[in-house]
């Protein structure tokens, strides 16, 4: 997740642009003016946005297929799933916002916004296989998708 941190261009939550350099910032005669677009920095934070929550879906969809690989009996992996699913509906609402504001069509904003909760399914079938195969995984992988999860919010 640090490295990933590390190599992903976004904004800090602190509002300054570390690695990248926002419209009001750039100088020079070939760079856009800041007034020029009125709503890319809205489409630019949304995208941002939904960039981050793609990644932020991976350890959710890890601790849910790993959560399902204790098997039938344990209704942790179903309720995971759901808690996870109402969760992912409410950030999509907030992935779309700024696309929508920055003249995005709700088709468009939906199907981008859409596309990130496909990470979960893959993911969790990662889970799944990683915490079958290998005996004593099970509360690795629910740590290393918990400690992801603390680190995102903590950034």
């Amino acid at each position: 997740m640090f490295v990933m941190d590390y190599l992903i261009p976004h904004l800090h939550a602190g509002g300054h642009g570390e690695h990248i350099g926002r419209p009001h910032e750039r100088h020079g005669p070939d760079q856009v003016h800041p007034h020029e677009h009125e709503h890319d920095e809205e489409v630019r934070q949304g995208l941002l946005i939904t960039g981050a929550m793609t990644i932020h879906r991976i350890p959710e969809g890890f601790a849910i297929g790993a959560s399902f690989a204790l098997g039938a009996e344990h209704p942790l992996g179903w309720t995971l799933a759901v808690a996870v699913g109402f969760q992912n509906a409410c950030e999509g609402a907030i992935m779309g916002a700024p696309l929508r504001y920055g003249g995005w069509g709700r088709a468009k904003s939906l199907l981008v916004v859409s596309a990130t909760g496909l990470v979960v399914p893959v993911a969790a079938l990662a889970g799944y296989g990683a915490a079958s195969v290998l005996s004593g995984f099970l509360p690795f992988a629910l740590s290393l998708a918990s400690g992801s999860l603390i680190y995102l919010i903590s950034r």
